[in-house]
């Protein structure tokens, strides 16, 4: 009180007076708070600072809606009356209603996918007349293929299957025209040094393009989108090019819409390995779905081959685009593959692979039906593979460029990203190298000599970072702790699976409020020594040019500049660390840093100059970062539903939604940083957001809808030869089955009761002991469930068969020779485990490593009735060996038919009937 009295009392300081004070204060460390300003000016500042702060909230919201905008909008849909050159959604829909509706389910080996494959048959013959009538060559085959291979999948764990596949059956169309034949690749017919291109590769035909999807479908889903869609665009995409002039095309292109993708990239394997057509492929544009509606996105481009982002970032009139998921792609962070991965790894043929991903909770599901594909997904698919094949074939021939003027692009990555969906930018890795580096460079210049000379040492904006850094994570840490009380106290998992906004409340609110009022507190606790150091600075003359560099004139400006300078530091140290790592994403950091320095070199500390500033602050953030997160989100928030019992999904969304939307909002934290109310009615509307959240999942019973986002199980009926008879139900997410009590009162077993079930996890059968789930590998781990405790009858699936053909004894290297014949009648899909010790194999010319048991898995797969597979195994000659085996058929039983029709509306179940068996081979 008397140090505020002797404010008021005292006469009017002069300069002299204010040197002595500040050397006084330096002297002693005691601060001298300012005089109180004048009621009316009071007034006047609030006044001036609400419509500041509601104008920059205005701003906000119309830039994160135009970063939406752009995320999410579709291009016009091109009518079927249109001209036939150019792509039309309502014509590829056509195609699309006679697959997923007229067809149905089309799994490999039954009948719906002969249908299917009868069907694009002849639209392809007639599409073959039409364009030789036109001055093209539309040659049309199927191939039915067998082989061998083994694949490692690391994102669905670190085991390698060994995959046999009979007959299965590919559709192939190549389009040619008059022009094509002159351009003859003499020189080279590889895109790369890959040994199989190099060896197989036919010199005397032009390289040509590959447009990749496939026909078949998921399991128990009528595949509309997986990939009926992508499918129904080449057909529309044939018809488009055949109407184009006959000298447009400069290359051969060959369409492929193989038989077999869902059973671990069969088809692909088989075109890429046996038919001629492969050798001569340059590039390969890859059409898949992993959602429902959205945007096609280039989630991955080469791996490296920068001409091929170069060319999409130049053709594509409505791109979607982000190096992002490139990133996460290439670090199996998803438990997906497609295409993309063979025709790399094995043939060595760049491409660019193109997916939707929004709304993925109906992927793979009875629920992926026609309703569920949009026109805007169509016609943004179909528009911009047409407009990269023109790019890539047509005159400009970037596809023959790259082997030539180009040709030093086949080794460069590239970062590429759109703009809004209107443009997309491409450059080199090596160029972003040099102005990224070069941008942080100036960063700490601005940090470590201008800003001190305003007022702003650099220790406080060190501070301030490292309180920033430290916000940061105890923002990340409070999701992760609301999604552990989620899933262990409230045992309520997974809420926000049907409502992906609640999100917000329950994960982001909590995490903003977290790191506002820790905000709040370094502004508060750290007053009096920040206003020290700024009372000093402020009357100093650091430099002879002092004059140049505008200072602050008030603690709030100070503080503002301080946060300014701490978010400046964070951005550039990401932006470093990300471009050593040669991380796509570097480009978030780097646009960032641009404007954050523009705003920082600006250097004003009024009102009106602060509100400007942190307007530019928001542009990069809203344009670029958010519509990341969004794809982000989008694409792992539907992984959630099927990522198994074991993945915590909560803690894991909780930290990736409360990360993406601190570090998408930090400008607003910039500015808030100079408005103290404002940050405190703030923090009050994130709690009551928050709590808002916790009442809302509270009312919830489940988060399951059965029309968008149903709950995913898989029923299995189980005979083996011994007699027993079991049925299994599993649930593929962290909600266990015992968790919906409607769920499970639903179910009246014709036999016993819900109470009368085990887990599944403790039923074991055959001589190695295996699973329940035994058929399902490699993602038999993503199911949990429990075994029906009492007897049921069998279904009619016959028992797999195993027949020694023929046993020969080497004595002279102690191994012996057994050629088997393995039988699976009347199923879709047959397995195979042995504990043998293997030397060599037919499959392949290396013996895949076997389990962390000693065993190991084959899977044999085949079209229409191809049930039998053959295989020669040299083992060492002192050992006997068992084999398990089994055989699948995909659909339901009469006992796992009650089973369904008693299940909620809000579920989804996969039905198989499987039978097993066990041998002993001496």
């Amino acid at each position: 009180m008397r140090q505020r009295e002797s404010w008021k009392h005292s006469s009017p300081v002069t300069k002299q007076d204010t040197k002595d004070s500040n050397k006084e204060q330096a002297g002693s460390g005691h601060v001298r708070r300012p005089p109180r300003p004048k009621t009316e000016t009071n007034r006047e500042s609030l006044l001036y600072s609400s419509w500041s702060i509601a104008i920059f909230a205005i701003f906000c919201l119309v830039v994160y809606y135009l970063g939406y905008w752009g995320w999410s909008h579709e291009p016009t849909i091109v009518k079927a009356t249109s001209p036939r050159n150019e792509f039309s959604a309502e014509r590829a829909l056509s195609t699309v209603q006679v697959l997923a509706d007229d067809v149905g389910f089309r799994v490999v080996g039954t009948n719906g996918l002969e249908t299917a494959q009868e069907y694009i048959l002849g639209q392809l013959e007639l599409l073959s007349k039409e364009a030789k009538r036109r001055g093209f060559l539309l040659e049309v085959e199927v191939q039915k293929v067998s082989g061998n291979y083994d694949v490692t999948l690391p994102a669905l764990g670190e085991v390698t299957i060994s995959t046999s596949y009979s007959n299965i059956k590919n559709i192939l169309a190549r389009l040619s025209g008059p022009m094509c034949e002159r351009l003859l690749d003499n020189r080279s017919c590889s895109m790369t040094d890959n040994n199989f291109m190099a060896e197989n590769a036919n010199c005397t035909q032009p390289l040509s393009l590959l447009v990749n999807s496939h026909l078949d479908s998921a399991v128990g889903s009528p595949g509309a989108s997986d990939a009926a869609a992508p499918c129904a665009v080449i057909v529309e995409l044939i018809d488009n090019l055949i109407h184009m002039h006959p000298s447009y095309l400069r290359r051969p292109i060959v369409f492929l819409l193989n038989g077999a993708e869902e059973t671990l990239l069969d088809g692909a394997h088989g075109f890429l390995m046996k038919h001629r057509w492969s050798r001569n492929v340059g590039a390969l544009v890859n059409l898949e779905s992993s959602g429902s509606g959205g945007l096609e996105l280039l989630f991955r481009c080469g791996p490296r081959n920068a001409w091929l982002a170069k060319a999409y970032a130049k053709s594509v009139r409505h791109p979607h685009a982000s190096a992002v998921a490139q990133d996460i792609f290439e670090r199996e962070l998803v438990p997906a593959e497609t295409d993309f991965r063979v025709f790399w790894e094995l043939g060595g043929i760049p491409g660019i692979d193109l997916a939707n991903y929004v709304n993925g909770q109906t992927y793979h599901t009875s629920r992926d039906a026609v309703d569920r594909v949009t026109l805007g997904f169509l016609q943004h698919m179909g528009s911009n593979t047409l407009e990269i094949i023109k790019e890539l074939v047509g005159p400009h021939d970037a596809l023959g460029k790259a082997k030539s003027s180009e040709s030093y692009l086949i080794d460069k990555r590239a970062i590429y990203y759109d703009i809004l969906g209107l443009t997309s930018l491409f450059y080199l890795y090596d160029i972003a190298k040099i102005f990224h580096y070069s941008l942080a460079v100036i960063a700490l210049l601005y940090i470590l000599f201008i800003l001190p000379r305003r007022g702003c040492a650099f220790g406080l904006v060190l501070k301030a970072f490292a309180c920033l850094v430290l916000l940061l994570v105890l923002s990340t840490c409070t999701a992760i702790s609301v999604g552990a009380f989620l899933h262990f106290i409230l045992k309520k998992p997974l809420m926000w699976y049907s409502e992906k906004l609640l999100a917000v409340p329950l994960f982001c609110a909590s995490a903003a409020f977290v790191f506002l009022t820790g905000f709040e507190l370094f502004l508060s606790r750290s007053y009096a020594q920040s206003w020290n150091t700024f009372s000093i600075h402020r009357h100093s003359k650091a430099s002879r040019w002092y004059w140049l560099i505008p200072k602050v004139n008030t603690f709030a400006s100070f503080s503002a500049e301080i946060t300014l300078g701490s978010f400046i530091l964070f951005q550039t140290l990401v932006l470093i660390v990300t471009t050593y790592f040669q991380l796509g994403f570097s480009y978030l950091p780097f646009w960032n840093l641009i404007f954050a320095v523009v705003v920082g070199l600006m250097g004003l500390d009024e009102t009106s100059s602060w509100l400007l500033r942190c307007c530019l602050l928001v542009i990069p953030c809203a344009i670029f970062s958010f519509p990341s997160s969004l794809i982000g989100l989008s694409a792992f928030m539907p992984i959630m539903g099927r990522s198994g019992p074991w993945l915590l999904t909560d803690i894991i969304i909780g930290a990736m939604s409360s990360t993406f939307f601190i570090l998408v909002s930090l400008p607003v934290a910039v500015f808030l940083s100079k408005y103290r109310n404002a940050r405190r009615i703030l923090g009050v509307l994130l709690l009551m957001t928050f709590l808002s959240g916790i009442l809302r999942v509270a009312w919830m019973s489940h988060p399951y809808r059965g029309d968008s986002a149903p709950k995913r199980i898989v029923i299995q009926h189980l005979v083996t030869c011994k007699n027993s008879s079991d049925i299994f139900i599993g649930s593929v997410d962290i909600r266990d089955l015992k968790s919906e009590e409607s769920l499970i009162a639903s179910l009246s077993f014709p036999s016993g009761t819900a109470e009368d079930v085990s887990l599944a996890s403790h039923f074991r059968w055959g001589l190695l002991n295996s699973g329940p789930w035994e058929n399902l590998q490699p993602i038999s781990w993503f199911f949990s469930g429990y075994r029906i405790g009492h007897s049921v009858s069998s279904h009619d699936l016959p028992c797999p068969r195993l027949e020694i053909i023929r046993k020969v004894v080497h004595e002279r290297d102690g191994t012996k020779m057994i050629e088997m014949l393995a039988s699976f009648p009347s199923s879709h899909w047959g397995s195979l485990r042995m504990n043998a010790s293997v030397v060599s194999w037919s499959l392949s010319d290396k013996v895949p490593k076997s389990f962390s048991d000693g065993t190991r898995f084959l899977r044999h797969i085949g079209s229409l009735n191809e049930t039998t597979f053959r295989i020669v195994l040299n083992t060492t000659m002192d050992e006997s060996f068992a084999v398990d085996m089994t055989s699948t058929y995909f659909g339901p039983s009469y006992e796992t038919l009650e089973i369904i029709r008693r299940l909620p509306d809000w579920t989804d179940a996969v039905t198989f009937q499987t039978s097993g068996a066990s041998f002993l081979i001496d």
